[in-house]
C-alpha cells in the first residue's frame, strides 16, 4: 500500500537545511506579526521532506512571521511527543488535527499552495501567504519579555497589550496565550525519520494552553499588562528559549497579533557541545574498551574555571572527569576522557556535564551530548547464519551491527510498515530499510552481518530485495566484505538504478507489496576466510530499499535456490513495444502470460528455453487496448508477477 502523502518532485528534491534562529520584533503601530503552529513528528517520514523547505520558507521571514512546532503522534508517537504531550494534545484537539506535517497560520489559513493535496500541510504554506497577512493591519500592539528565577526552575513573563483603536468585534472570545518555545538539537536522532533539529518547539503553556481570557471590548489607547509565572521543565535549554504570546478569538480562532521576547543569556553556564568515541567502528572478541572525547562549551556570560564531567555508556554505570582551567564566554576546549569497557554492538556514548564553576547549574537543558559507538564481535558463528529481522518486534539480531558511516544519525533500520499492513518477504512484518526517499545523495551506510566461520571453498549469501525508482536516480546496493575491520572494503555484488530491482517507478515512497520482492544470491566463494560481510547502501535520494530474509551458508546448507532471480519492464508505461528482462540462476523452460484485469489471457503463451544468466525478449503491444495487464513469468514451477501499463 502506499501512504496518505505526496509531494511533488521540488519539494522531495529541496536542500536539507540546518535550522532557523528567532527575532525579536519592535511592533510598530497596527503592524501584523504572524503565528504559524505546525504539528510535526520525529516519527513522521513525510516530515522529513517537506521540514526543510518549509523551514527555509520561515527563516526569510523572520521580520513577518514566526513557526512554532507542537510534537505530535503521527503516525506514531515518538520520544519528543511521548516526554510531554500536554501541551501537543490539547492544541491537536483545538484544531481538529489528524496528521503530521500540518499546520495553521494565523489560527484559519491553511496555505494557497498545491504540493500537497492535504489541507493545510506546511508544504503548502506559500511566500504569498505569508505576505498577504503582513500586509494586514493589527488591531492590537503586543510586547511580551521574560525572566528566569535564580534556580532555573521557573519563568516570569510580562506581557503588554495597547490598542491603536477601539476594537470590539461582535461575539469575540480572546484569550491570550503564552508558550514557552525552544531550539530543540540532537546529536543522533530522536525518532525513524532522520531528523536532528526541531525549530521552536512548545515545551510549556502558561497557565496551560487554554490561555487566559482578556477583554472583548478595547476602547482608544487602553493599554494592560499581564505577569504570569510558572515552572519551566528542567530538560530546557535556556540558551535557545524564549516566550511567544499570542491574543487568539476563540469563537473563530483567528490570531489577532503575537509578540516574542528576546532570548535571556546566562551568567555561568557550561555546555556539552561534543561527544566523540575516538574510533566509531571497533572490532574485539566480546568487548573493547571505548576512548571518547568531551566538547565543553562556555555557554555563559562570565569566564568558565570548572565543571564535572559524568560521562557512560548507554544506561550503564557513570564515569566521573573533573575539569579545571579558563574558558571564555563563546569558547570551548575538547577534553579526552579515559577509557571504559563497552560490550559487542551498537551503543551510545554520553556525557553531561554539571556544576559550572563548584556551583548551581540553572541550565540542565544543555548539558548532555552523545555520540554512537560500534563494537563489531569477531567471535565467529558457523553456518548458516540466517535472519528475517522478527525476533524481539525488530530489535537489531545479535551479532548484527547498523554502521552509520556517515556518523550524521541517518542508517539503516529495522522497522515495519508504520502505515499498516505487512510489507515484508513473504507478507511477514519486519525488514531492514534504507530510506533512499528522504536522505540526500551520498548517504552511505553499513549492515554487517555477524562474524562468520567462513569454510575455505563455496560459499552463498541469499537475500530478499524490494526497490522501486523514485525517476531516474541511482541508488546503490552492494555486499561487500572487509579483512581489517571495515578500514576498507570490496565489493563481491553490486546493483543500482533500475537494475536493483523491477518495480515500476513511483514519486510516492514506496512500500512494497508480496510480488515485489525479489530473491537475490551471490556467490562468496573468493570471499577469504576471516572477512566481515555487510551490505552497504548508498542513496541518491531515489526511493526506499529493503532488505529481509538474509542467509549466508555453504551450498549445503540453502535448500533451495531460486530459479528466476529477475524479472522488469521497460519502459513502463509503454505503447508500441516493451521489452522483459530476467535473469535465471540456472536453465531451463521460461513461459510468458499476458492477463487483463480480469484474469483472462489477452496473448498467445510464450515458453522458451533459457540458459542461466540475464536474457531479454521483446513484447509486442500495438493490438492491446489502453489499460492495466500483468506479465506471468513461471519456469519450474516459481512464478514472478508484474505489472504493465499499456498507454494509447
Amino acid at each position: 500500500m502506499l501512504p496518505l502523502y505526496f509531494f511533488s518532485e521540488t519539494m522531495k528534491h529541496c536542500l536539507l537545511l540546518l535550522g532557523i534562529g528567532l527575532l525579536s520584533l519592535q511592533l510598530n503601530a497596527q503592524t501584523r506579526y504572524s503565528l504559524y503552529e505546525e504539528f510535526t513528528g520525529e516519527q513522521s517520514f513525510p516530515c522529513t521532506a517537506v521540514n526543510p523547505g518549509f523551514q527555509a520558507l520561515m527563516a526569510a521571514n523572520t521580520s513577518k512571521a514566526i513557526q512554532i512546532a507542537y510534537p505530535s503522534p503521527f503516525p506514531i508517537a515518538g520520544p519528543i511527543y511521548s516526554g510531554y504531550k500536554t501541551i501537543s494534545d490539547a492544541r491537536i484537539s483545538y484544531y481538529s488535527i489528524s496528521t503530521a506535517p500540518i499546520g495553521r497560520l494565523n489560527g484559519t489559513k491553511t496555505g494557497s499552495g498545491t504540493v500537497s493535496p492535504i489541507v493545510g500541510n506546511a508544504a503548502n504554506l506559500t511566500q504569498a501567504d505569508i505576505n498577504s497577512e503582513f500586509a494586514s493591519s493589527a488591531p492590537f500592539n503586543l510586547s511580551a519579555s521574560h525572566s528566569w528565577n535564580s534556580t532555573g526552575d521557573s519563568i516570569s513573563v510580562q506581557i503588554t497589550i495597547n490598542t491603536p483603536a477601539a476594537y470590539a468585534p461582535a461575539g469575540a472570545v480572546f484569550r491570550l496565550r503564552i508558550a514557552l518555545i525552544e531550539h530543540l538539537h540532537y546529536h543522533i536522532p530522536p525518532g525513524i525519520n532522520g531528523e536532528q533539529d526541531f525549530p521552536n518547539v512548545v515545551r510549556e503553556m502558561y497557565p496551560n494552553a487554554g490561555g487566559t481570557i482578556i477583554n472583548s471590548v478595547w476602547t482608544l489607547g487602553q493599554s494592560t499588562t499581564f505577569t504570569v509565572k510558572g515552572l519551566v521543565p528542567r530538560f530546557v535549554n535556556k540558551e535557545t528559549a524564549n516566550i511567544v504570546a499570542w491574543i487568539q478569538n476563540d469563537a473563530d480562532k483567528s490570531i489577532q497579533q503575537v509578540a516574542v521576547s528576546n532570548i535571556v543569556p546566562i551568567t555561568v553556564d557550561a555546555a556539552a557541545a561534543a561527544m566523540k568515541p575516538i574510533a566509531r567502528l571497533q572490532c574485539a572478541a566480546g568487548s573493547a574498551m571505548i576512548s571518547s572525547t568531551a566538547t565543553l562549551r562556555n555557554a555563559g556570560t562570565s569566564a568558565l574555571t570548572s565543571a564535572r564531567i559524568y560521562y557512560y555508556a548507554d544506561g550503564g554505570a557513570l564515569n566521573l572527569y573533573t575539569w579545571s582551567g579558563s574558558l571564555a564566554p563563546g569558547a570551548s576546549t575538547v577534553i579526552p576522557l579515559p577509557a571504559i569497557s563497552v560490550s559487542a554492538g551498537n551503543h551510545t556514548i554520553t556525557d553531561s556535564i554539571v556544576a559550572p564553576n563548584g556551583g548551581t547549574d540553572i541550565n540542565l537543558g544543555n548539558n548532555i551530548a552523545q555520540g554512537p559507538v560500534s563494537i563489531f564481535n569477531t567471535s565467529k558463528n558457523n553456518l548458516p547464519i540466517a535472519n528475517g529481522f522478527e525476533f524481539a518486534a525488530g530489535a537489531i539480531p545479535a551479532g548484527w551491527i547498523l554502521y552509520d558511516a556517515d556518523s550524521n544519525g541517518r542508517n539503516f533500520v529495522i522497522t515495519k510498515n508504520i502505515f499498516g499492513g505487512n510489507a515484508g518477504f513473504g507478507n511477514s512484518t519486519y525488514f531492514l530499510l534504507h530510506n533512499n526517499y528522504y536522505v540526500p545523495s551520498g548517504e552511505t551506510n553499513y549492515a554487517i552481518l555477524p562474524m562468520a566461520n567462513l569454510p575455505v571453498g563455496p560459499k552463498q549469501l541469499t537475500f530478499a530485495l524490494a526497490h522501486a525508482p523514485y525517476a531516474s536516480e541511482n541508488d546503490q546496493l552492494d555486499v561487500m566484505y572487509s579483512g581489517d575491520c571495515g578500514n576498507s572494503w570490496t565489493s563481491i555484488w553490486n546493483a543500482g538504478g533500475s537494475g536493483l530491482t523491477a518495480s515500476a517507478p513511483t514519486t510516492s515512497f514506496f512500500i512494497p507489496a508480496t510480488s515485489d520482492w525479489e530473491s537475490k544470491l551471490v556467490d562468496m566463494t573468493t570471499v577469504p576466510v576471516g572477512s566481515m560481510i555487510a551490505f552497504r547502501a548508498i542513496s541518491d535520494f531515489g526511493n526506499s530499499l529493503y532488505i529481509d530474509n538474509v542467509q549466508l551458508s555453504s551450498p549445503l546448507d540453502v535448500p533451495s535456490i531460486p530459479r528466476i532471480q529477475q524479472l522488469s519492464i521497460r519502459p513502463n508505461p509503454a505503447r508500441e513495444i516493451a521489452r522483459i528482462q530476467f535473469s535465471l540462476n540456472l536453465p531451463g523452460m521460461v513461459n510468458f502470460e499476458l492477463v487483463d484485469m480480469n484474469g483472462r489471457a489477452v496473448m498467445n503463451p510464450v515458453s522458451t528455453y533459457y540458459p542461466s544468466g540475464s536474457q531479454s525478449m521483446n513484447l509486442p503491444l500495438e493490438n492491446l487496448a489502453a489499460g492495466i495487464y500483468s506479465l506471468r513469468m513461471w519456469s519450474d514451477g516459481e512464478m514472478l508477477t508484474r505489472q504493465l501499463v499499456v498507454m494509447e
